[in-house]
């Protein structure tokens, strides 16, 4: 149950990384953002995507508290700033579940 927790929660994260690194070039080509903001939006997809392939799925604490963090930021100030529209909020539906459903696996296993 644990490890089907774990893969449930990876490949939404990533979908959220992927999710992330599209809404940069949409907000970058569109106009809605700046190149700065459009640029931080797609490293922060850049690392969203290169932890959870590389420590994520294999259930590191430390890759959940990361992903906590660098994922809930630009959601709470996108939401904060702009409101919760459609992209804000699809962003909201992709990070809960990928981060709640693994928590329990990654955060209860015990570390050598």
């Amino acid at each position: 149950m644990h490890q089907k927790s774990v893969k449930i929660g990876w490949i939404i994260m990533l979908i959220l990384g992927i999710y992330r690194f599209i809404g940069s070039i949409m907000l970058m080509a569109t106009g809605e953002s700046d190149i700065s903001s459009g640029i931080l939006f797609f490293t922060n997809a850049v690392a969203i995507i290169g932890i959870t392939l590389a420590s994520y799925r294999n259930a590191e604490k430390w890759s959940w508290c990361c992903l906590l963090i660098i994922g809930i930021a630009p959601l709470f100030g996108c939401t904060i700033l702009h409101g919760v529209g459609a992209w804000v909020l699809v962003g909201w539906i992709l990070f809960i579940p990928a981060i709640v459903i693994p928590a329990k696996a990654i955060l209860g296993k015990k570390t050598a």
